[in-house]
């Protein structure tokens, strides 16, 4: 980008428990995936009152030049 210059990168690792359905449902809507599933895969969302997940995310750190 423009006046920028990439200083470093990261990756971030974790795991996570989603203790309820309200969180599975946030999580899973801001997510590419909600998108793509069918209405059925979706279903299987909706009655799941707990969820185990690995988070993985990369991060490229920019400083202003």
């Amino acid at each position: 980008t423009a006046g920028f210059t990439l200083a470093g990168t990261r990756e971030i690792r974790d795991a996570i428990h989603l203790p309820c359905n309200e969180d599975i449902q946030a999580l899973f809507r801001m997510t590419p995936y909600y998108y793509k599933t069918g209405a059925r895969d979706q279903q299987k969302a909706e009655r799941a009152q707990t969820l185990d997940v690995t988070l993985a995310f990369g991060l490229a750190i920019y400083e202003r030049q």
